[in-house]
């Protein structure tokens, strides 16, 4: 069998190989040496004057390789134009003459195989190449160990590969030559035999990864590769967004399953993108994915519980179900079938037409999803028949939680709701400067003194630039990379602005426990030494300026983006941004200010539905888009027609657990106080954002500990309650549940 070439990407010292490597090609004739010094020379010239761009080849009679990696954005014109002198070069041939038919790949993540990497070099490289299989070592800290070891297995048809002691799994890979068996990583990663689309890599692809140690941006980078027809040969956790793109654009045989946790993905393939239609013929659909884990379940048990975490406005998660308290603590203790449903129009459940879907984008259409999947989940898993079903969330989903309860009370027995912004949804928020001065006292109580140095640097900036900052000094002086993308400079200010709000708003909600290691305790501390610009710089996490669009959502439909979406605190980030801004222009307004000192400490900024809201949301998705986006009305329709104003709901429900913490900045738009006997509130003066569904650690304060043993407990008693009980409690309500 011919040896496997060795393409490692990682980050090698370019000196110490790039001319040595190169040189080692073997070479018939004085025009290939030529060549190959040519190459060699404008590599290494092109890698130093690129600064983190570096490329390096490594070539030998025995095993072939490509280095690359990049850390700025000259990678993809120093990638092209390099590539296509690779194509012309002394590699081309050689590669194209030799009896390659492995190829073995080792790569720290994804980041450094982007998507010019693995597509030009197989454009390039390997276009007239009949490479027979490409094995692809990614993610493990040890790759190219793994990989070498890959190669030394193939190379001496040794069927099992050692790694750090333990044996690992044994995965079957499809080659021309028929069945073939090797081992590759160890089972807490995932093996994918991958079929590439190209004709010149008609064979298998294997793809081995291991999921904690992806970055955010690597599922785009494969997508983006194309690779397709996957097959999916060892049980462990797969990426909900590779899952999705998987199942949409490629044939794929699919069994994900945790050998550790039970815990599995899982979809609705046939999701209706309209619920309410009664429209007759083919009715479009989408996938719709959740997490089902079984761990704790035990379908011979007589009592059980099923636990469905509601997804809200941001992707499924990647490693399983998120929140430990619900997953670990409380399935454990009532035998407990735990479902994280995603979203519509987030992550991976998005329909192929994204932006035609966003008018089905509605919290009806999500509680109807979520209905179908716990319906779907009663119907296929034994004995789910016999379990009470708690909605639970967190933020949006919490408020989805309670409107999972009203709107489906046969299917839905209780709801905890935890840091649920209702009452900015029912319009009840007393004050729409709360939210911004609940985070200014919490920032002050973290970290003594903030809001002075807050405010100072605010103060600062403004009498450095004014009104205005243009799009060189915002390059030059506040190190932004692209401000241009704001469109305007009359707009990069206030969007700059923007972006420091939303930073310490995302600062607020992960700040428990609140004390030197938080993150509002480390934003305020940058702001106190190195001033607005400094916040930046920790933005930008290390390269040599901010690019504005990995922290803003998708742009608008003219191709600007905006920090001001309709929810002031921050919509997130891309499509998931994009969808947040849409329900937040639609059904959920949230009323948010800033007003300044003594109030906050930010600089003053009015909300208002009429004259900001209105104007943003026809700019963003055009007037045609949403037709009621003038309605002044639209913000109180579901509250009008549901009634989960604090009036209405003791009248209407039950069993309905409100938690929030007290250095939570949305704790101004949430229910804090008990509303009946069954509609219970608890406070965490120490928690932040829904930070008690976290995994108990022994940096737990005392109230955490208590809330969470009061949180089971009133759990347990509803749970626990007989059917009379239950028939009795129902007849106190207008409305029967």
């Amino acid at each position: 069998m011919a040896r496997p070439i060795l393409l490692d990407v990682g980050m090698a010292d370019f000196a110490a190989f790039g001319q040595q490597g190169i040189k080692s090609v073997p070479s018939r004739s004085t025009r290939k040496r030529k060549a190959r010094a040519k190459l060699a020379a404008r590599v290494r010239d092109e890698r130093f004057k690129a600064g983190p761009f570096w490329f390096k080849m490594l070539i030998s009679e025995a095993t072939a390789g490509v280095i690359m990696g990049h850390g700025g954005s000259t990678l993809i014109g120093l990638e092209k134009e390099t590539l296509a002198a690779i194509k012309l070069s002394p590699y081309g041939s050689y590669f194209a003459n030799s009896n390659l038919r492995v190829l073995v790949i080792a790569a720290p993540s994804l980041e450094a195989l982007k998507t010019v990497v693995m597509k030009l070099v197989c454009d390039y490289i390997l276009a007239d190449i009949a490479v027979e299989s490409v094995y692809v070592c990614l993610g493990s800290p040890a790759s190219m160990e793994l990989a070498r070891g890959v190669d030394a297995s193939l190379a001496s048809d040794e069927p099992v590969l050692q790694h750090e002691g333990e044996t690992v799994m044994e995965v079957s890979v499809v080659k021309h030559g028929g069945d073939r068996r090797l081992t590759s990583l160890t089972c807490a990663s995932i093996a994918l035999a991958v079929q590439n689309d190209r004709s010149h890599l008609a064979n298998t692809v294997r793809l081995v990864y291991d999921p904690l140690a992806l970055l955010p941006g690597d599922i785009d980078g494969l997508v983006d590769a194309h690779f397709c027809n996957i097959v999916f040969e060892c049980s462990n956790v797969l990426p909900p967004a590779l899952f999705a793109w998987l199942s949409k654009n490629c044939h794929v045989e699919i069994d994900i399953q945790s050998g550790e946790n039970n815990c599995r993905l899982a979809r609705i393939e046939d999701m209706p993108l309209d619920h309410f239609s009664l429209a007759g013929g083919d009715q479009a659909t989408f996938p719709v994915h959740y997490w089902l884990s079984t761990k704790y379940y035990d379908s011979a048990k007589d009592h059980c519980v099923i636990y469905y975490i509601m997804g809200g406005e941001s992707p499924l998660p990647e490693s399983g179900v998120a929140y430990p308290f619900i997953s670990e603590r409380l399935a454990e203790a009532n035998n407990g079938l735990v479902i994280e449903s995603e979203h519509r129009l987030y992550g991976s459940s998005v329909p192929p037409k994204y932006e035609e879907s966003l008018p089905y984008l509605s919290v009806e259409q999500s509680l109807m999803d979520h209905a179908t999947i716990l319906q779907n989940t009663l119907e296929t898993v034994e004995g789910a028949k016999r379990c009470r079903a708690v909605a639970i969330g967190g933020s949006y989903s919490g408020f989805l939680a309670l409107a999972f309860r009203l709107r489906y009370p046969k299917l839905v027995y209780a709801a905890y709701a935890s840091s649920s912004p209702g009452r900015f949804y029912s319009q009840e928020a007393p004050y729409d400067g709360g939210y911004y001065s609940l985070l200014t006292d919490a920032a002050d109580r973290i970290r003594p003194n903030c809001s002075a140095s807050v405010i100072r640097a605010f103060d600062d900036l403004r009498n450095r630039y004014g009104d205005r900052v243009t799009f060189e000094q915002a390059k030059d002086e506040l190190s932004i990379c692209n401000p241009e993308a704001f469109g305007s400079e009359d707009d990069v200010l206030e969007e700059l602005l923007q972006m420091v709000r939303i930073e310490f708003s995302g600062a607020n909600m992960a700040s428990y426990p609140p004390d030197s290691n938080s993150s509002t305790y480390k934003l305020c501390t940058t702001v106190e030494q190195s001033g607005i610009q400094g916040v930046f710089k920790a933005m930008a996490k290390g390269d040599t300026c901010l690019d504005v669009t990995r922290h803003l959502p998708s742009p608008d439909k003219n191709g600007v983006y905006s920090a001001s979406c309709g929810d002031w605190t921050g919509c997130g980030i891309r499509q998931a941004g994009r969808s947040w801004d849409w329900q937040t222009c639609t059904q959920l307004v949230e009323r948010i200010s800033t007003y300044g000192p003594p109030s906050d400490m930010f600089p003053p900024r009015k909300f208002s539905v009429d004259r900001w809201l209105n104007a943003h949301c026809k700019k963003s998705f055009g007037s045609r888009a949403f037709r009621n986006f003038s309605d002044s009305t639209r913000e109180h329709r579901l509250n009008d027609f549901w009634g989960f104003d604090e009036a209405t709901l003791p009248k209407i429900t039950s069993r309905v657990l409100f938690v929030n913490g007290g250095t939570d900045g949305w704790t101004a738009g949430a229910v804090t106080s008990n509303l009946s006997e069954t509609i219970v509130a608890i406070m965490i003066p120490s928690g932040a954002h829904h930070s008690e569904m976290k995994a108990p650690s022994n940096h737990d304060t005392p109230d955490m500990v208590a809330a969470r043993d009061q949180i089971e407990a009133i759990l347990d008693l509803w749970l626990g309650a007989t059917d009379a009980q239950e028939a009795e409690e129902a007849e106190a309500y207008e409305v029967m549940i």
